[in-house]
């Protein structure tokens, strides 16, 4: 029978072993928090883009745009945002003459208006956030719409 007796710990490296890790450990958990970070902004950004097209949607068809910004902000990220929206004046038409109801426009016929609605949201990074003097970064998103009102619609004779 083979009995180990007398079995020592050798330590050599007096520490070298805790600095690196710590040094590795604080490294990777940056990284691993950064990336985090940012996949959660472009989930934020994603959702901002909807609700700066449902505000532009909503202005086009004569309803709130400043609700149904807020609306998707609220369901999605659980914030409201800034809404503001600029309502341009016509845009010029390349657009052959169009047929409504089987009565014939010519390009004078119909406006189109251009709708601009930026949606402004508050962003709170988990992580980064001791690094802002606020706390939070301004996300700005825009999205362009476009309405055609027609001018008095000729009556058809």
């Amino acid at each position: 029978m083979n009995k180990i007796t007398n079995y020592k710990l050798r330590i050599t490296n007096n520490g070298q072993t805790l600095i690196e890790f710590v040094l590795i450990a604080v490294i990777s958990l940056g990284l691993i928090f950064g990336v985090m970070d940012i996949a959660r902004l472009s989930w934020t950004m994603f959702h901002l883009h909807g609700a700066a097209f449902a505000a532009a949607r909503a202005e086009a068809v004569k309803k709130s745009g400043w609700t149904a910004a807020n609306y998707v902000t609220m369901k999605t990220l659980g914030g409201p945002c800034r809404v503001d929206i600029n309502k341009s004046h016509e845009v010029p038409s390349h657009n052959p003459p169009l047929t409504i109801s089987s009565v014939a426009l010519k390009k004078d016929d119909v406006r189109i208006y251009a709708i601009n609605a930026t949606v402004t949201y508050l962003y709170r990074p988990l992580f980064a956030a001791g690094a802002f003097k606020t706390g939070v970064i301004p996300v700005k998103v825009s999205s362009r719409m476009q309405t055609e009102i027609p001018n008095p619609i000729p009556v058809s004779k």
